[in-house]
Protein backbone atom coordinates (compact mmCIF):
# COMPACT_ATOMS: atom_id res chain seq x y z
CA UNK A 1 0.00 0.00 0.00
CA UNK A 2 1.49 3.30 -1.02
CA UNK A 3 1.50 6.53 0.91
CA UNK A 4 -1.13 8.04 -1.41
CA UNK A 5 -3.47 5.07 -0.93
CA UNK A 6 -3.03 5.27 2.85
CA UNK A 7 -3.73 9.05 2.89
CA UNK A 8 -6.84 8.59 0.74
CA UNK A 9 -8.08 5.82 3.02
CA UNK A 10 -7.48 7.93 6.15
CA UNK A 11 -9.18 10.99 4.64
CA UNK A 12 -12.17 8.86 3.65
CA UNK A 13 -12.40 7.43 7.16
CA UNK A 14 -12.23 10.93 8.67
CA UNK A 15 -14.99 12.05 6.29
CA UNK A 16 -17.22 9.16 7.35
CA UNK A 17 -16.55 9.87 11.04
CA UNK A 18 -17.32 13.58 10.63
CA UNK A 19 -20.56 12.71 8.80
CA UNK A 20 -21.64 10.26 11.52
CA UNK A 21 -20.76 12.81 14.20
CA UNK A 22 -22.72 15.52 12.37
CA UNK A 23 -25.82 13.33 12.07
CA UNK A 24 -25.56 12.40 15.76
CA UNK A 25 -25.26 16.08 16.74
CA UNK A 26 -28.24 16.97 14.54
CA UNK A 27 -30.36 14.34 16.29
CA UNK A 28 -29.25 15.66 19.68
CA UNK A 29 -30.04 19.22 18.58
CA UNK A 30 -33.58 18.28 17.51
CA UNK A 31 -34.16 16.43 20.77
CA UNK A 32 -32.77 19.35 22.77
CA UNK A 33 -34.92 21.83 20.86
CA UNK A 34 -38.08 19.86 21.58
CA UNK A 35 -37.13 19.61 25.26
CA UNK A 36 -36.40 23.35 25.32
CA UNK A 37 -39.82 24.13 23.84
CA UNK A 38 -41.57 22.00 26.45
CA UNK A 39 -39.57 23.54 29.30
CA UNK A 40 -40.19 27.08 28.04
CA UNK A 41 -43.91 26.42 27.68
CA UNK A 42 -44.15 24.99 31.20
CA UNK A 43 -42.17 27.90 32.65
CA UNK A 44 -44.41 30.42 30.88
CA UNK A 45 -47.56 28.70 32.14
CA UNK A 46 -46.23 28.59 35.70
CA UNK A 47 -45.28 32.26 35.54
CA UNK A 48 -48.68 33.35 34.21
CA UNK A 49 -50.48 31.22 36.81
CA UNK A 50 -48.47 32.75 39.64
CA UNK A 51 -49.00 36.25 38.26
CA UNK A 52 -52.74 35.66 37.94
CA UNK A 53 -52.96 34.34 41.48
CA UNK A 54 -51.06 37.07 43.30
CA UNK A 55 -49.18 39.32 40.93
CA UNK A 56 -49.56 42.56 39.07
CA UNK A 57 -51.10 40.86 36.03
CA UNK A 58 -54.17 39.99 38.10
CA UNK A 59 -54.66 43.60 39.13
CA UNK A 60 -54.21 44.85 35.57
CA UNK A 61 -56.68 42.32 34.18
CA UNK A 62 -59.23 43.27 36.83
CA UNK A 63 -58.87 46.95 35.91
CA UNK A 64 -59.18 46.23 32.19
CA UNK A 65 -62.22 44.02 32.74
CA UNK A 66 -63.99 46.65 34.82
CA UNK A 67 -63.18 49.35 32.24
CA UNK A 68 -64.50 47.19 29.39
CA UNK A 69 -67.71 46.31 31.22
CA UNK A 70 -68.30 49.99 32.03
CA UNK A 71 -67.65 50.89 28.38
CA UNK A 72 -70.05 48.19 27.15
CA UNK A 73 -72.71 49.34 29.62
CA UNK A 74 -72.29 52.97 28.54
CA UNK A 75 -72.57 52.00 24.87
CA UNK A 76 -75.74 50.08 25.64
CA UNK A 77 -74.59 46.85 24.01
CA UNK A 78 -74.13 44.87 27.21
CA UNK A 79 -77.30 46.33 28.72
CA UNK A 80 -79.32 45.20 25.70
CA UNK A 81 -77.85 41.68 25.88
CA UNK A 82 -78.54 41.45 29.62
CA UNK A 83 -82.09 42.69 29.13
CA UNK A 84 -82.71 40.13 26.38
CA UNK A 85 -81.37 37.34 28.58
CA UNK A 86 -83.43 38.47 31.57
CA UNK A 87 -86.57 38.73 29.43
CA UNK A 88 -85.96 35.28 27.96
CA UNK A 89 -85.46 33.88 31.45
CA UNK A 90 -88.60 35.51 32.85
CA UNK A 91 -90.82 34.70 29.88
CA UNK A 92 -89.72 31.15 29.20
CA UNK A 93 -90.71 28.28 31.41
CA UNK A 94 -88.41 25.79 33.12
CA UNK A 95 -88.85 23.17 30.40
CA UNK A 96 -87.76 25.62 27.67
CA UNK A 97 -84.73 26.66 29.71
CA UNK A 98 -83.85 23.00 30.28
CA UNK A 99 -83.93 22.40 26.51
CA UNK A 100 -81.69 25.44 25.96
CA UNK A 101 -79.22 24.07 28.53
CA UNK A 102 -78.99 20.79 26.61
CA UNK A 103 -77.73 22.56 23.48
CA UNK A 104 -74.04 22.73 22.62
CA UNK A 105 -74.11 26.50 23.03
CA UNK A 106 -75.50 27.33 26.48
CA UNK A 107 -74.87 31.05 26.01
CA UNK A 108 -77.35 31.52 23.18
CA UNK A 109 -76.80 32.79 19.69
CA UNK A 110 -73.71 35.00 19.93
CA UNK A 111 -73.78 35.88 16.24
CA UNK A 112 -77.22 37.41 16.63
CA UNK A 113 -76.47 39.06 19.95
CA UNK A 114 -73.03 40.45 19.27
CA UNK A 115 -73.42 41.28 15.61
CA UNK A 116 -70.58 39.02 14.51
Amino acid sequence: MSYADMAALMLGAVGVLVTVLGVFMAILALWGYSQFKVAASNAALDHVKSELEEGQLRDELNKLLVQEVIKQMDDGKLRRILEERADRFLISGPSIRANEDDNDNPMGDEEKEYGA
